[in-house]
């Protein structure tokens, strides 16, 4: 079947429902890209002496948009892609760009101030325009191919005249492609996590408090951890170009941290040029997994080589952690005892072939109505409005996987998962989806003639804001 690209124009209006002017800037590809226009009609049933029945009327006039829009950034780290951007947060998902660092998108708390478009597209012969529009969105993730936003939404429609020609969008930037080994879907160390509600933190490498900081885990299985997950925050200039800082796994030693990176247990180091001075999630990656072995205490350290300093630091997040009785956490340089809600981390399953899923899907799951309150002047159609972000991965059948990684005995057990997936490795254009307290629900089956699922699974995310979209 042959799949039209065609050039679309969106631009995110300053007053919902209120159309902005379409510019040469705010164009961008759409694939099998629709913009309907939908009237009510008015029947008159009214009885007449002739057997012709009356011409309806016009009533209320919408648009409906669809679909597939090309997931890529703007080729600079912390620069947000501006036409993407937009049809972004008309999804309700609200827009954090630390400039240098990333971009982050994440669904929007405030379901009243969520973003609407003004979009236009040339369709059958003719330019038409679309304004207020709203919608729902959704990622597929197929190994080898584009990563496209499956767009579908819904607003008034424009009676204005034309807006101009749309000129040919620039393709300087090229989407990635997926690879599937970048997906991963796992259950993680022993602390469950949530991102900060208060302003609680400790510095990492402060001259007078300590320089270090160790969480102590102790898992209740063999654990092989492939990301470490932090919430950081910048103060001040921790200066150099090639200064950071990194994590290590140590084996205990009575207590403290035995001063020596297991085997494999150190990341890669962050550079303090690339933190942000806003609070968000950094991911460090072991180039191989350690492995740590069940019902053992290990410390994870997080370590920086800048000059220590009381003004330029990274502040270290609050995570909420269900730590057991053998879990703490310490601060350097003597290891001293600090509060246990004061910093934390998460310890995130190594990338290995059983946990890759070539056919996922992500559902953002926006439930889009109308406010008839709200009525257009010139088309009386109500507000397109979010009421509800409801996001969900939907996994392709698969092979039943071994005993210590079988998605399928989490089905309905509420065990918290925590889903990664990444495309691209380009600084500018790399995309990053992370969604924490993922549960699997319990709607899946099983063949058991030649041990496979034959259904899909489906994994909810608890909260909508423990799902964020990062641009890096």
């Amino acid at each position: 079947m042959l799949s039209k690209i065609g050039a679309f124009a969106a631009k995110k209006e300053n007053v919902a429902g209120t159309a902005e002017t379409i510019a040469v800037a705010d164009v961008i590809y759409i694939k099998d890209g629709k913009l309907k226009i939908v009237t009510d009609k008015l029947e008159r049933g009214v009885l007449r002496n002739v057997p012709t029945p009356l011409v309806p009327l016009r009533g209320s006039e919408k648009c409906e948009l669809s679909g597939t829009f090309e997931m890529k950034g703007s080729g600079t780290a912390g620069t947000p892609n501006t036409q993407l951007g937009d049809i972004l947060e008309s999804l309700g998902l609200t827009e954090t760009a630390d400039a240098g660092f990333r971009v982050t998108y994440s669904p929007d708390a405030d379901l009243d101030g969520i973003g609407s478009i003004t979009a236009k597209m040339f369709v059958d012969g003719k330019y038409r325009t679309g304004k207020g529009i709203r919608g729902d969105g959704s990622w597929k993730f197929s190994a080898g191919k584009l990563l496209g936003l499956d767009y579908t939404g819904q607003g008034g429609f424009l009676l204005s005249g034309d807006l101009g020609k749309l000129a040919e969008p620039s393709d300087t930037i090229k989407p990635p492609a997926a690879i599937g080994a970048m997906y991963l879907l796992e259950h993680h160390s022993d602390n469950v996590y949530a991102l900060p509600s208060g302003s609680d933190y400790e510095g990492l490498r402060m001259a007078t408090v300590g320089e270090e900081l160790a969480v102590t885990i102790n898992q209740a299985a063999a654990f092989k951890p492939k990301y470490l997950v932090v919430i950081t925050q910048k103060v001040g200039t921790p200066a150099g170009e090639t200064l950071g800082f990194w994590a290590e796994i140590q084996a205990d030693s009575t207590g403290d941290p035995s001063g020596t990176a297991i085997t494999n247990g150190t990341t890669a180091k962050i550079l303090t040029t690339l933190i942000s001075t806003t609070k968000q999630y950094t991911i460090l990656e072991f180039a191989t997994p350690p492995t740590l072995a069940g019902t053992t205490p290990y410390h994870v350290v997080l370590k920086g080589d800048w000059t220590a300093s009381d003004t330029n630091y990274i502040k270290i997040g609050t995570i909420a952690c269900a730590l057991g009785a053998q879990q703490s956490q310490k601060k350097s340089t003597t290891y001293a005892a600090i509060s246990l809600e004061n910093v934390g981390c998460i310890l995130v399953g190594a990338s290995e072939p059983e946990q890759v899923f070539g056919d996922v899907e992500l559902k953002l799951g926006c439930a889009v109505s109308i406010d008839q309150s709200y009525q257009a002047a010139d088309n009386g159609y109500g507000l397109a409005k979010i009421t509800a972000h409801v996001p969900e991965i939907t996994l392709a059948p698969l092979e039943v996987l071994d005993a210590t990684r079988n998605l399928r005995a989490y089905q309905g057990s509420g065990t918290d998962l925590f889903w990664l997936a990444r495309v691209g490795a380009t600084a500018g254009n790399k995309i990053t989806f992370l969604a924490l307290h993922c549960k699997v629900s319990d709607d899946g089956d099983i063949d058991d003639r030649d041990g496979q699922v034959t259904h899909p699974l489906t994994v909810a995310v608890e909260t909508p804001s423990d799902l964020s979209i990062i641009f890096e």
